[in-house]
């Protein structure tokens, strides 16, 4: 809780308390905005700029789009669709939410305040680390991946270096048949000698231990190994979980499921009245279709509520 002397000394956003701020300007953010415009309600978006969406080189599990559509393509249209409705972003971070003695929540930001009766986190999720020179430039370069956001469209036929990890073997049993060129990489010593031995039915491993990657002048990956030799593939597929952005939630005494993510009910709501969440903060896997209708029906159901 937070003393009245916070709210008065605040310099609040639009000056007025939002029906609404949804936190996360990703797919799952936009939609839950644009929805809520769209009924009427007085909504505000945050975006710290973070959303994973937008290093999207192409998705393919969003409706409309059977070719597939450039994640920045895609959120600079829902930006528009979210405009059209009379819908405002503020550009900033939130710091964070605090609920007042009346029931309402203070967000604050880097650089200022706004008060809502209903918030949504839609704060997705980070990146898994992966501790592996030249990675950096393979990322930025659009060819390393995150397995739980990828479709079969993106695979076929292509040689696919899995990193290690895990969860890693499990999730490469699918890829032998579409990707039989593709390989496990193992990324420490211990990984290349332990007694985990991948099924029949799972992809091989590189022998050795991958020290370095770089791009190839044919737009490739070359992995080279700790024994100097080295293996060229079209992208690398990490396979370690995502790490969701919860530290607003914590601040809320929000509930956390077995897996690090918010705990949600069918409706979005949190273990706290009147938060809710949607997308990969709640445990949704990377799908841009499913966290859009999870974003969708938090929305409505904060809507209901007000």
């Amino acid at each position: 809780m937070i003393e009245a002397t916070d709210i008065l000394n605040a310099s609040v956003i639009g000056g007025d308390t939002y029906d609404c701020v949804v936190i996360g300007g990703g797919p799952a953010g936009l939609t839950a905005a644009i929805h809520l415009r769209r009924m009427g309600r007085g909504v505000r978006l945050v975006d710290a700029g973070a959303s994973r969406a937008q290093r999207i080189a192409r998705a393919f599990n969003v409706a409309g789009y059977p070719e597939g559509v450039v994640g920045g393509h895609l959120l600079e249209r829902m930006r528009q669709h979210l405009r059209a409705a009379d819908g405002h972003v503020t550009y900033d971070s939130v710091e964070e939410v605090r609920r007042c003695p009346d029931h309402k929540f203070l967000v604050r930001l880097k650089h200022g305040t706004m008060l809502a009766r209903s918030v949504i986190l839609c704060t997705g999720a980070a990146d898994p680390a992966i501790d592996l020179s030249g990675i950096d430039a393979v990322a930025s370069a659009g060819l390393l991946r995150i397995h739980s956001r990828l479709g079969v469209e993106e695979l076929a036929g292509k040689r696919v270096g899995v990193l290690d990890s895990p969860s890693g073997v499990s999730c490469s049993a699918s890829l032998r048949d579409m990707c039989p060129k593709s390989r496990i990489i193992a990324l420490d010593s211990t990984d290349s000698k332990s007694n985990r031995h991948p099924p029949p039915a799972c992809l091989d491993r590189l022998p050795g231990v991958a020290r370095r990657v770089a791009m190839t002048r044919h737009k490739a990956v070359s992995v080279t190994c700790d024994d100097g030799r080295a293996y060229e593939f079209d992208l690398l597929l990490s396979a370690a979980d995502e790490l969701p952005r919860t530290s607003l939630a914590k601040g809320l005494a929000v509930r956390l499921g077995a897996n690090g993510a918010i705990a949600i009910g069918p409706t979005g709501l949190t273990s706290a009245d009147n938060v809710y969440a949607a997308g990969e903060v709640a445990g949704v896997p990377c799908q841009i279709d499913i966290a859009i209708g999870q974003a969708a029906v938090a929305a409505a159901a904060v809507h209901d509520t007000l």
